[in-house]
């Protein structure tokens, strides 16, 4: 019996060889896709410290199953900083913003989201490699999509307007894709080209000063109101069972308003941005529990009928959507839903009330009451 299986693998090597290559590529597809949710949804939980040992770990054993490790670990090197430079600029031009954004330099998530996309240049893309038109095809709809799962599970925001940032990050793609396939391309070339690039995509890039970060979201630091000019005055995250990030939100005031006048006849605004989707009939059962523990049955009774007609301009919502909610004397409060208004309700005493939800004596966070008012921009 052992020398008929000697004869057959004297005679069969090319088929031992293949099986071991397509185990080879199925291993490192399976785990570049593996480490890629890790990373993810590691950034989305708030545990990114444990995404990084685990992408860390599935890296390393990659490079060490590289037939070349030598190339592949200079691979992953310099892929990993093209790539830390190439999703800073996407980031600092305003085109999206990763979970644990700084305002310097993309989190380190992102980074090692590149230097795992690096184990699978040798292996299970390696039928891209000398094929630049088609790896650009494919980055211009892959790129895409990978933004758009990663703000849909909670760690990206791509910003307004969508379309148009998705297109550009479609393009971006493409042109990283077709030069990082091309059929001839040395490391030096490639490194000062990428540099090169990234340099001047920053220097050309808006600054992100006038922008205020939480939880990986963007809140400007001024907006206007029917005229009116609003400041920034604090920004939290809504935490849902302490571990999950449910929504960030931002007041605005005028300047100089004191936090303890915010529920009188002021103009204000609040604006909360979702990381997951909520149902239209959530929004109207918390605000109803929330004003009848900061409103009086009798105001309550009188202010029904025009709560009610906020509750029904609340739409579904995904990840990424932004609802505002501003008032102005003499105007109303406004409800806006990415900037598209949907409804305007009259009375100062409405919006004192309505506004209770967030920054009344039982709040619906009291750590998130505290961070909206626990500062004044400048």
């Amino acid at each position: 019996m052992d020398e008929v299986k000697n004869w057959h693998d004297q005679k069969h090597p090319a088929g031992r060889f293949h099986i071991a290559k397509v185990m080879r590529v199925l291993i490192n597809a399976v785990s570049a896709y593996l480490v890629w949710c890790a990373l993810v949804l590691g950034a989305a939980y708030d545990m990114t410290g444990i995404a990084v040992v685990i992408a860390v770990g599935a890296i390393a054993l990659q490079i060490l199953l590289d037939q070349d490790r030598q190339s592949g670990l200079r691979r992953v090197v310099l892929l990993t900083v093209l790539g830390t430079g190439f999703d800073t600029a996407l980031i600092h031009l305003g085109l999206y913003t990763p979970a644990g954004f700084a305002g310097v330099v993309c989190p380190v998530w992102v980074s090692l989201l590149w230097a795992n996309f690096a184990t699978t240049y040798g292996t299970s893309l390696q039928w891209l490699r000398g094929r630049p038109v088609l790896a650009a095809v494919i980055g211009a709809v892959a790129g895409p999509m990978s933004y758009a799962l990663a703000e849909r599970w909670g760690a990206a925001n791509v910003h307004d307007p969508r379309l148009l940032r998705y297109v550009i990050l479609g393009g971006a793609w493409s042109v990283a894709m077709l030069g990082i396939f091309r059929k001839r391309a040395s490391t030096a070339s490639a490194l000062v080209a990428g540099m090169t690039v990234n340099v001047l995509l920053l220097a050309g890039a808006p600054a992100a000063a006038g922008t205020h970060e939480v939880g990986g979201v963007f809140f400007a630091e001024t907006v206007e109101a029917h005229g009116i000019r609003l400041q920034l005055h604090g920004a939290g995250l809504l935490r849902y069972r302490v571990i999950f990030k449910g929504y960030a939100a931002a007041l605005y005031l005028p300047q100089g308003t004191r936090p303890s006048d915010v529920l009188e006849d002021v103009p204000k605004r609040l604006e909360v941005h979702y990381f997951w989707s909520i149902p239209a009939q959530a929004f109207q059962e918390a605000a109803d529990a929330l004003l009848s523990k900061n409103v009086s049955p009798e105001r309550l009774s009188a202010l029904r009928p025009r709560i009610e007609q906020l509750h029904r301009a609340y739409e579904s919502v995904r990840p990424g959507d932004r609802y505002a909610l501003t008032y102005v004397p003499h105007v109303g409060t406004e409800l806006t839903l990415n900037g598209v208004l949907k409804a305007r309700i009259p009375g100062a005493d409405f919006a004192s009330a309505y506004f209770s939800i967030w920054l009344g004596e039982h709040p619906i966070d009291r750590q998130l009451k505290q961070a909206l008012l626990s500062f004044a921009s400048p």
